[in-house]
């Protein structure tokens, strides 16, 4: 061979060994290769196919029992939510109730205490005005007594 040293093609010779006629197969058989072959390919696509879909089928159903899941704990944690708020709305009603009672009672304790201050004061000027009218009469009383008195005095004197 050229290109290849002596040496070279007895290490090649020694690895390789060919014994019989070398001969090409016939048509048919390189057909009947291929056609074996495009069918073997053709299971294997349609078996690929079929794992595909069972794949496709399992995860879909997969999908929709934890969407299911999820739905169910979504409803559930609504419920929950809504019936907390439903609680604190009564509580909010009752406490609201409560404090505007207690507001109005607040409102009405003050307003007779009000009142009531209006009452005293009215009644301790009132008095005070007596008092002093009663005093104001007295001292007229006296100072009329007096002058009495006095003129009585200087009566005698003369």
């Amino acid at each position: 061979m050229p290109g290849i040293g002596d040496a070279t093609l007895d290490k090649i010779k020694g690895d390789v060994s060919l014994t019989g006629a070398t001969t090409m197969p016939a048509k048919e058989t390189m057909k009947e290769k291929a056609v074996e072959k495009k069918e073997a390919v053709k299971e294997k696509m349609t078996e690929t196919k079929e794992k595909a879909s069972e794949k496709k089928a399992s995860t879909k159903e997969t999908i929709k029992e934890k969407a299911a899941d999820v739905k169910a704990t979504v409803k559930e944690k609504a419920a929950d939510v809504k019936e907390t708020v439903k609680e604190k709305a009564a509580d909010m009603k009752s406490d609201k109730a409560a404090a505007a009672k207690a507001k109005a009672d607040a409102k009405k304790e003050a307003e007779k205490a009000k009142a009531d201050a209006k009452a005293q004061a009215a009644k301790e000027k009132a008095d005070a005005k007596k008092a002093a009218a009663k005093e104001k009469a007295d001292e007229k009383k006296e100072a009329a007594k007096k002058k009495a008195d006095e003129k009585k005095e200087d009566e005698k004197k003369k």
